[in-house]
């Protein structure tokens, strides 16, 4: 019989133990800039992802004298590829680049220019003052944007239309106090997905490079061939708007701005055939597509994009030469497990071309 006595014990059990949840979640929070990097990948991106800025390098003891680097961008910046399948310590471009300080990185996998700036307005804060994470703003001696010619473009269109994960500020306020119960929510819902799994269908996609054939299980990205040219100028708008506003968070600062132009896998390999199927975003899996269209579409991004970054005062540098003259030799830059991003070799040529670029002192020590 279930007495008011075993009420009660049941009671202080279960407030026990919520307050020993709360506790933890606090405790996490707080401590989170030493506890990400040693914790398992799938946790960290699937709880907050303003917890994905401390992945990347050790912030959890920045001194006053420590030049800092903030990063935005989208998979290309945070590394996605061969070698993070491979479980690669040194994989992406953050770890291959010239270091001279600590890499503060704002930019997620999936992310337009929008989810960018609105991601640094939200997660700085939270960040800043909630967990032993600190910096001053006077530290930050460069800001770096990675451009995807991808699909950054279309990223910007889909935000601008239906809004990005920020959009409801108070639900993401929420997943940040509460990593443990958002993990958990992960799982169910992965569970659940899991649970109503349809069969999808395999692709088998050739593609004939250099005389040389390549069996690959997708479809390679390209320079937003799908949009007409009032949708692509909307897109690029789009970045011009929110490239700026980045800038202006630091226009009081003595702050290097720095541009790094990453072209799609479709614009830096010659391909055989006239024709070739790529990555559909509007009508998956595919569309076909004239090779020499990809070439005219990658060279008017390229050129209004770094246009664009110029006139707002950001330094420029484009990788599209040293990749395709890499590719132009027989090198495969991409693949063979993810043709979306570079495999170590074009990890390596894209860090290359930054430090070309930009590896030098920004400014004299005192």
């Amino acid at each position: 019989m279930f007495t008011k006595r075993n009420f009660k014990n049941l009671f202080f059990i279960s407030l026990n133990t919520f307050l020993l949840f709360i506790l933890l979640n606090i405790i996490f929070v707080f401590f989170s800039p030493k506890l990400i990097k040693v914790l398992p990948h799938d946790f960290v991106k699937n709880i907050s992802s303003c917890y994905r800025t401390f992945y990347h390098d050790d912030l959890s003891d920045i001194s006053n004298s420590d030049q800092l680097h903030l990063f935005f961008g989208d998979s290309y910046l945070e590394g996605a590829g061969e070698e993070f399948l491979n479980k690669d310590p040194k994989f992406g471009i953050l770890n291959k680049i010239s270091k001279h300080g600590k890499y503060i990185v704002f930019g997620r996998s999936g992310y337009g220019t929008i989810s960018n700036y609105q991601e640094y307005i939200l997660c700085n804060n939270l960040i800043n003052s909630f967990t032993l994470f600190k910096y001053d703003i006077s530290q930050v001696k460069s800001v770096n944007f990675v451009f995807y010619e991808g699909n950054d473009i279309l990223d910007n269109l889909s935000e601008a239309k239906f809004g990005s994960q920020h959009s409801r500020e108070f639900l993401h306020i929420v997943r940040f106090f509460i990593p443990f119960v958002d993990y958990m929510r992960f799982k169910l819902k992965k569970y659940i997905k899991n649970f109503n799994k349809k069969e999808t269908k395999i692709i088998v996609n050739e593609i004939k490079i250099n005389k040389n054939t390549f069996v690959i299980d997708e479809y390679i990205q390209h320079p937003s061939l799908e949009l007409n040219p009032q949708d692509l100028n909307k897109g690029l708008e789009i970045y011009r708007t929110y490239l700026n506003n980045i800038g202006k968070l630091f226009k009081n600062y003595k702050v290097e701005k720095r541009l790094l132009y990453i072209p799609s896998p479709a614009s830096v390999y010659k391909f055989d055939n006239l024709e070739i199927y790529v990555r559909s975003y509007i009508d998956p899996p595919s569309i076909k597509v004239n090779t020499n269209f990809i070439e005219k579409r990658h060279t008017y991004t390229r050129d209004k994009i770094l246009k664009i970054s110029n006139d707002l005062g950001w330094l420029i540098c484009d990788t599209s030469y040293d990749l395709i003259q890499q590719t132009n030799k027989g090198f495969i830059l991409h693949g063979p497990k993810d043709w979306a991003h570079f495999n170590k070799l074009g990890y390596n040529i894209a860090a290359k071309s930054y430090d070309n670029c930009f590896d030098r002192p920004i400014y004299k020590k005192e």
